[in-house]
């Protein structure tokens, strides 16, 4: 969905370039080149599309993609309905603030809803600790002590 979305908004002209971003959450697997690999056999030309393939967490999307999102540009997030707040705010918090675009809700059934948004509150519970810690010891020049690992 996240794809087709992303593409929706390549053809209307809303965005012109689309990054992937989603590492190996499955040993073996590269979600974030899968999904730049869809929106290029979608029509997407190869030179609108770019991804990053090592980030574990959405902390680390957002830090990982930092270089292939240059400081200016207006971005938009697409994903799931109850994890867009915390996708732009995570791209926020890297430096690359962007608007929120929602995929239609895939999160079927109440009982499926329900764990979906428990696990949203506890992602949040966990990334704000984390992300706190990373920018303190980042502004403090103790990156190397706190390794892009732990936003994991």
């Amino acid at each position: 969905m996240r794809v087709a979305t992303g593409v929706h908004l390549y053809r209307e002209g809303m965005v012109k370039k689309l990054h992937m971003t989603c590492g190996n959450t499955l040993p073996g697997t590269r979600p974030g080149q899968v999904m730049a690999e869809a929106a290029i056999r979608a029509g997407v030309p190869p030179s609108a599309v770019s991804w990053e393939g090592q980030s574990l967490s959405t902390l680390q999307n957002a830090l990982f993609s930092r270089p292939d999102l240059p400081e200016g540009e207006t971005r938009i997030v697409v994903t799931e309905p109850f994890h867009a707040l915390r996708g732009a705010a995570s791209l926020a918090w890297a430096g690359r603030p962007a608007a929120a675009c929602t995929t239609p809700e895939t999160s079927g059934k109440a009982p499926r809803m329900t764990k979906v948004l428990l696990r949203e509150v506890a992602a949040w519970a966990v990334n704000l600790p984390r992300a706190l810690a990373y920018s303190l010891a980042s502004a403090l020049g103790l990156g190397a002590v706190f390794p892009d690992i732990l936003l994991a």
